[in-house]
């Protein structure tokens, strides 16, 4: 009989050691994938972060070649070197040096080295590299303003030798990026193109330099070519370049992605990272993190699993039951502190937004709740900065706030009033285009609350009709109220340090201040209050008073 118990048991002994392995085996797996989709978001939203700051630096050389191009002087060049034919390169010391002339005006100390003028058939009239009479190449044509898009364009990074037809290799040859845009004459005719070159590596070297990044990688850059633009930084046959190459397409580059199955990377070395095209589409940025350091967080449950194996089971089921205890069927979270969630009303980026009940009270509430991969310490003290900001302000057209916690699972919240009604936006896509003094009114509740967080050095920093919201009260009586204080700041205090570095832009783009987009740190109460004009204008005619396809481009008509 004791035998028999014995072996019983350890049949059931040798059961649940299998179960512990394999459930042990199969967490690795969902951990690693888990790992892997957080780490291919991180990747991708630091590379896009750099993408939008050289899409940026871009447009302003691009704006550079606009202004050059439109300088009378660059016009009264041209027609010179038009007019000289084909003794146009007799007198290339001359107009080279008025070329540059112009060039150090426009420029100042940092004039570009390289240069040039050329006729629409792309014979160079003018150049400070002493190319005058030389034909630029087919490809650089193709890439030119009016043959592929409207105004000034980027010339993909070349060699001289291969800008040029007929020009001699060399391995010294700088791959440099150019700049072109049209000139017309004084009847508005295209008569040439004035364009800039700028050494490629030099500048991307040093606009993809990284201090803030919380795990070590290297940014690089390359053409649609597959060519590394960088100095010495990556193999020009990188698998990241390739991958980028064979899901974008070489003829018209877009979009991005990641490869997050280790390759061999530079100092051969296995390698994870991501890439993505600039809006241009001749230049491709990537980013690559040694696999190591990106996976080594749970390659410990290899040599753990046969010993945590039973552990693991009754760890698992107790996580089953507490996380059956948090959420319904469907695994969304139905209890939050003491309020029960009934249903959600929005989300955003870093947050989910959900209509609760206070279980005691049965008060409903609009409960904001902090994501999950987002419960670090910056978030968290982001939210509480918000908090503490918000329950300063005492205005009726302000929401209230009641309270805020942290429960086990990592869910930060805070609960405030639950508005029943409609934003500005709603508002205008219900009822239509409101009334002068339907504006006023709904303006000036605006601005008594922002008077009120003025006078106590707070700023909002994202006034926009999503944010605004009517409620209707007794005899159809509306009154505003102000929402999403998770931009809140409080202007020139030591103590409210600025958790947004890295971001150069924060807030709605078509609603910011210019000088929320030139200078952020330097926003003070005038920038809410031009918000709340462009929602005014908003209201009276249903668009907004700067529209375009990109932020980029919407950025640059609100500050030009």
């Amino acid at each position: 009989m004791v035998l028999l118990i014995s072996g019983r048991l350890s049949a059931i002994a040798a059961v649940i050691a299998i179960v512990a392995m394999l459930a042990t085996a199969a967490a690795y797996g969902l951990a690693k994938s888990a790992l892997r989709d957080s780490r291919a978001t991180t990747y991708r939203t630091f590379l896009q972060a750099r993408a939008e700051m050289l899409d940026q630096w871009l447009e302003e050389r691009l704006a550079d070649a606009r202004y050059i191009s439109a300088d009378p002087e660059v016009l009264k060049l041209t027609q010179r070197a038009r007019r000289a034919g084909k003794r146009v390169c007799a007198d290339a010391n001359v107009t080279s040096a008025a070329l540059a002339a112009i060039l150090t005006r426009h420029f100042s100390e940092n004039a570009p080295l390289a240069a040039h003028i050329a006729a629409p058939d792309g014979r160079i009239l003018v150049s400070l590299s002493g190319h005058c009479g030389k034909r630029l190449s087919s490809f650089v044509r193709d890439q030119l303003p009016g043959a592929k898009q409207q105004g000034p364009a980027t010339v993909n990074p070349l060699t001289e030798s291969e800008r040029l037809e007929g020009a001699a290799a060399s391995e010294k040859q700088v791959r440099m990026i150019w700049f072109e845009s049209e000139i017309h004459d004084s009847a508005g005719q295209r008569i040439a193109f004035i364009g800039y070159g700028l050494d490629a590596a030099r500048y991307f070297d040093k606009e993809l330099q990284d201090t803030e990044a919380e795990f070590r990688g290297e940014f690089f850059a390359f053409d649609r070519r597959g060519i590394i633009l960088n100095r010495g930084i990556h193999s020009a046959d990188s698998p990241l370049v390739k991958e980028a190459l064979a899901e974008a397409g070489r003829s018209d580059p877009q979009g991005d992605g990641t490869l997050m199955e280790p390759f061999d990377g530079r100092a051969a070395r296995p390698a994870v990272g991501a890439w993505r095209w600039l809006e241009a589409g001749n230049i491709g940025l990537g980013l690559e993190v040694a696999a190591r350091d990106t996976y080594q967080s749970i390659e410990f449950l290899r040599g753990l699993s046969a010993l945590l194996g039973g552990v693991g089971v009754v760890l698992g089921a107790l996580a089953f039951w507490l996380r059956r205890s948090k959420t319904g069927p469907g695994g969304e979270l139905r209890r939050i502190g003491p309020y029960r969630i009934l249903s959600q009303l929005g989300e955003g980026a870093v947050s989910n937004v959900y209509l609760a009940e206070h279980v005691l009270m049965r008060r409903r509430v609009a409960l904001k709740i902090l994501k999950p991969q987002f419960t670090t310490d910056e978030w968290i003290e982001r939210f509480k900065r918000e908090v503490r900001l918000a329950g300063q302000l005492q205005h009726p057209n302000f929401v209230r706030i009641y309270d805020f916690g942290l429960i086990s699972g990592g869910h930060f919240y805070y609960a405030m009033e639950h508005i029943d009604g409609v934003n500005f936006a709603e508002l205008v896509e219900q009822e239509g285009t409101q009334q002068p003094d339907q504006t006023a009114r709904l303006l000036r509740s605006v601005c008594e609350a922002l008077e009120e967080a003025h006078a106590l050095g707070i700023l909002h920093r994202d006034i926009k009709p999503h944010n605004l919201m009517v409620r209707r009260g007794a005899g159809e009586e509306q009154q505003v109220k102000i929402l999403d204080f998770g931009l809140v700041k409080v202007v020139n205090s030591d103590h409210s340090r600025d958790l947004t570095v890295g971001l150069r832009i924060l807030g709605t783009p078509a609603y910011l201040a210019p000088e929320r987009i030139m200078a952020p740190a330097g926003a003070d109460p005038r920038s809410d209050l031009y918000s709340v004009g462009a929602v005014g204008f908003f209201l009276l005619t249903g668009r907004k008073i700067f529209e375009s396809e990109s932020d980029l481009l919407l950025t640059h008509r609100i500050v030009h």
